[in-house]
């Protein structure tokens, strides 16, 4: 019993302290309202001031994966020993229209329009993808249905001007040799093809066109806007690049940093409105 009166008696005393602390306080602010208000939002402006160091990291193996783990120490020697200099550029191509057949004559033609402009890119060094981009290094291209033919004289001359369009096409899809003599891979350039009863290739989805060059972040843009912005009348561009993910993050987690920094501003303006 007397423990209990004992402990009644120092919550009482511990209440009676809080409440002549908070007391005090109260009789302060309503004394200085406008001082106290000023402080506070002197200390809210103090502790927000490392916004103004706040970096955006849009690196998916940094933002979600331990850095402790294994395959991070993979992939940091891979970059101490080989380098993570390269990069790459893909066109994803697929038909405009009803029909979803990419292996069309006048399809291909487009797309090796499309390629002579992506190769004349000037990037701010003054080099372009066939010339000096890649340094001492050669850039390359990789799942490329027009190294079927040995450039566009060529496919001009075997495709278009050949009395028998749709036959000689299929004939140069269905190569098994490229010009450098190197084996063919439909499936690393046609989706989802389409084969006849004697095993060749007469249709297909999309194709696939990736460009592997050490290019900096202003080449990568210059091709997608020159991709995105091609006139075309029967295909359609789609663009992946490797740091395309990267940017699309970095401009949602932006818009929430303004959007932060906003709502502060809108605080502090009607905190001032209200109380000064």
């Amino acid at each position: 019993m007397d423990f209990l009166t004992h402990a009644q008696g120092s919550l009482v005393a511990g209440n009676d302290r809080i409440s002549t602390y908070l007391g005090s306080w109260g009789l302060l602010v309503a004394r200085r309202p406008r001082t106290i208000m000023l402080l506070s939002v002197l200390a809210a402006l103090i502790c927000g001031l490392g916004i103004l160091n706040i970096k955006s990291e849009t690196a998916g193996d940094k933002l979600w994966i331990p850095q402790d783990t294994k395959i991070m120490d993979n992939f940091q020697w891979v970059e101490d020993n080989v380098g993570t200099d390269f990069t790459f550029a893909r066109l994803m191509i697929s038909s405009m229209g009803s029909n979803l057949n990419v292996l069309r004559p006048e399809l291909v033609d487009e797309l090796f329009q499309l390629d002579a402009q992506i190769r004349s890119i000037v990037s701010v060094d003054n080099c372009t993808f066939d010339t000096c981009l890649c340094g001492d290094q050669s850039c390359f291209v990789v799942g490329n249905i027009m190294d079927n033919w040995c450039g566009y004289k060529q496919y001009q001359a075997q495709v278009l001007e050949s009395p028998t369009l749709e036959a000689s096409f299929l004939e140069g899809v269905n190569r098994d040799m490229l010009c450098d003599g190197s084996r063919l891979s439909p499936l690393s350039m046609i989706g989802l093809p389409v084969y006849d009863d004697s095993g060749k290739i007469v249709s297909g989805t999309s194709l696939r066109v990736s460009y592997i060059t050490y290019a900096e972040d202003d080449w990568l843009h210059k091709f997608r806007e020159l991709a995105l912005g091609f006139k075309t009348s029967h295909m359609r561009v789609t663009v992946l690049y490797a740091s395309s993910l990267d940017e699309e993050l970095e401009a949602v987690v932006s818009q929430d940093i303004m959007l932060i920094v906003v709502c502060f501003t809108l605080m502090f303006f009607v905190l001032c409105f209200l109380f000064f």
